[in-house]
């Protein structure tokens, strides 16, 4: 193997345990194409790869409830708390952290979803994730000058949604007036 692959990565196994450590989940990456509207990293240097933090479940719950930003009674604890964990890994990888909640003008976070990881996206817009289903959520990214630090990409298995599961949902949810 060679030594580029093996220090990319230690930093990508570096950037999971910083995640872990806080009971977020690396959800996904990809290289960054002129089209994902990134912005240039503090460095000036552009953008290669853009990795993407978010939680599942209620993996993110232990951690988040014994912070500073749960107990101050300030608004929006959660947003300020994936801010500081965010900016705290954008610093030690030298990146740019970006949030799903931080405009206007919005970050493309569901297009950016849709080239990092699988998911469908259900009659309701809603994303579906093969293992997590509805229970899930993108905290933040980053954006760093690492090139190709995640190699995989959601387009190589592709999430379909059953005919009979989309019915289902839709008809269920029509019933009661909102999807129509």
């Amino acid at each position: 193997m060679d030594a580029e692959y093996l220090r990319q990565q230690r930093v990508l196994k570096q950037l999971r345990h910083q995640a872990e450590q806080q009971g977020l989940i690396l959800r996904g990456g990809f290289s960054v194409a002129p089209e994902d509207q990134m912005p240039t990293l503090p460095s000036q240097r552009p953008a290669a790869s853009l990795i993407l933090f978010g939680n599942a479940g209620s993996s993110i719950w232990s951690t988040f409830c014994h912070s500073p930003e749960y107990r101050d009674g300030d608004p929006d604890p959660l947003d300020r708390w994936s801010m500081r964990i965010g900016e705290a890994m954008a610093e030690q990888f030298n990146g740019l952290a970006l949030y799903p909640f931080d405009g206007p003008p919005f970050l493309p976070f569901l297009t950016w979803a849709n080239k990092g990881e699988p998911t469908a996206t259900s009659p309701l817009l809603i994303k579906i994730h093969p293992r997590y289903g509805l229970w899930h959520a993108y905290r933040f990214a980053l954006a760093l000058a690492e090139p190709s630090i995640i190699y995989a990409s959601a387009t190589c298995c592709r999430v379909t949604l059953r005919p009979l599961y989309l019915q289902t949902l839709s008809t269920g949810v029509s019933d009661y007036g909102i999807y129509r």
